[in-house]
């Protein structure tokens, strides 16, 4: 990770007060993690919880928990996760002892990892919970539609900063001495537009940009290229189309199918695992 990456998440802009009012399908991902908690769970840590919200939340549904910790690195995300205990590490070697809480949460963080990291974390999760971990990703994500290049080093990026898809098939056996539990796919089936369509409709701010758009590489800002619409003298020059040129109906009707946003699956995937009696 570099220099640039760390003091990403070091932004105080990105967390607490200013961010609390979380959009419905954030809701909906909150609701399907304390359905996931299990009735029995009473220490919960989350790592990577970044400003906590997701630990108050729960504390807020489930007045019956009596642990909850916070494992974040960023200093300035933790400053705000008021009301746990607060620990300041990375989630590829986690300051805390073995089997020391019951439950472990992990959300949307592993889509964010790279290797070995990520082979590191899941060995982690694996190891601080005694009976269960929680996770949740991305649902079938198709991360090449956020890719970007920067215009100032041709860095090519994923501005959501996602390094990893998964599906459910793909979550089935991610921990060591874990077995799945439950999964639910939950949240807003949001259109994805093909990146012709969106990038225009970003540049004439129909859409916002999405994620974290600046340049892991450079610091530069995604910004949508300009507009190359063709001029109007080229396109005077243009003949009218007709069935020869791809002007039929057939064709143009599959111009629009192919123009149109399509239905995605619902956004978040959410996991439940369970420690296997052979490993207690």
């Amino acid at each position: 990770m570099t220099n640039l990456d760390r003091g990403h998440y070091e932004q105080d802009e990105l967390w607490g007060a200013q961010n609390v009012a979380l959009p419905d399908h954030q809701l909906q991902r909150m609701a399907a993690i304390d359905e996931l908690l299990p009735a029995d769970a009473t220490a919960v840590l989350d790592i990577g919880a970044g400003d906590g919200r997701v630990l108050q939340h729960l504390l807020r549904e489930r007045p019956d928990l009596t642990t909850a910790v916070a494992v974040e690195r960023s200093r300035s995300a933790l400053g705000h996760a008021v009301g746990t205990t607060r620990v300041q590490g990375s989630i590829d070697a986690v300051p805390v002892a073995d089997r020391s809480v019951d439950t472990v949460l992990c959300c949307e963080v592993l889509e964010h990892l790279p290797d070995p990291v990520y082979r590191d974390a899941l060995v982690e999760l694996a190891r601080i919970a005694d009976r269960y971990v929680v996770v949740t990703v991305p649902n079938r994500e198709v991360r090449r539609r956020a890719d970007v290049t920067c215009t100032q080093c041709g860095c090519r990026y994923n501005r959501e900063r996602h390094l990893r898809s998964f599906t459910p098939e793909r979550v089935a056996d991610l921990l060591p001495g874990f077995e799945l539990d439950d999964v639910r796919e939950c949240g807003p089936r949001q259109p994805l537009y093909p990146r012709m369509v969106r990038t225009g409709l970003e540049r004439v701010g129909l859409l916002p940009v999405l994620g974290s758009p600046t340049c892991p590489q450079c610091g530069a800002e995604y910004r949508p290229r300009p507009s190359t619409a063709v001029r109007p003298e080229a396109a005077e020059t243009r003949s009218a189309p007709t069935e020869a040129t791809g002007g039929s109906a057939t064709s143009r009707y599959r111009t629009l199918r192919r123009l149109a946003p399509k239905q995605r699956h619902p956004y978040w995937l959410c996991v439940r695992y369970s420690r296997t009696s052979l490993s207690r």
